[in-house]
């Protein structure tokens, strides 16, 4: 099966594929659903619109009248500008076509195409905690990258959050190989086509994070019951 609507790219965005990965009545549930619009999600939004400016030497980032968005972006800005290979802000990619699927598009914060590995690097500018070990947005434009720039023996996911404390740092990473990157595109492509096919609705951890579909999901409901009635009194 196919998708044409030119739309399709926010029918499953990378930023919720930790839940439609896992849940696969996901798009059928949140389909039609308004997006919350926050002054955290307007904040972050600059953020980004910044980071990208500079990295695109439009934008002198000392110029900026907010001295506290200077002092977050300026080390994530540095860090990116030092790496080798060619540097690529606010990308969008494609992450569906391979499986079939046209139209289905995100966009990466930052993609670093090295000759001996790829690099896919985000944003955070939340105080939530993000980890790159396994997650699943940066996987997705991931692969994404291989399908437009080629395949390498290893490749890194990075995570850029200036605003929260971490014992390891503001800036994360973590390497893995193309053999577990082909695993995640797996079930990447799985996911993908089960969620345009109406699949079930699967609740889990994964629910734990914001969906728009928690107060009408029938799956999410016999869940929380279930731990309700396993809770001992």
């Amino acid at each position: 099966m196919s998708v044409s609507s030119t739309k399709a790219h926010a029918d499953l965005p990378p930023s919720s594929s930790d839940k439609w990965i896992y849940c696969h009545g996901w798009l059928a549930l949140n389909r039609g659903l308004p997006n919350d619009c926050s002054a955290a999600a307007a904040e972050g939004t600059e953020a980004h619109e910044v980071l990208e400016a500079v990295l695109r030497g439009t934008l002198d980032l000392f110029t900026l009248k907010d001295n506290e968005m200077v002092d977050y972006l300026a080390p994530c800005a540095e860090w990116v500008s030092y790496q080798p290979g060619v540097i690529h802000p606010e990308l969008r990619m494609d992450f569906g076509s391979t499986f079939g699927f046209v139209d289905l598009f995100g966009t990466s914060d930052v993609v670093i195409d090295h000759p001996e590995h790829l690099t896919v690097a985000d944003l955070k500018y939340g105080m939530g905690l993000v980890e790159p070990e396994g997650n699943t947005q940066l996987l997705t434009y991931l692969s994404a990258a291989v399908d437009r720039f080629g395949p390498r023996k290893k490749y890194r996911l990075v995570i850029l959050q200036p605003r929260a404390y971490h014992p390891n740092g503001a800036i994360r990473e973590w390497w893995l190989t193309h053999q577990e990157l082909e695993d995640f595109r797996v079930l990447l492509g799985e996911a993908i086509s089960r969620n345009y096919n109406r699949g079930k609705p699967t609740a889990g951890d994964h629910c734990r994070k914001y969906c728009k579909a928690q107060g009408s999901c029938p799956a999410l409901a016999r869940y929380s019951l279930d731990i309700f009635r396993s809770t001992p009194e």
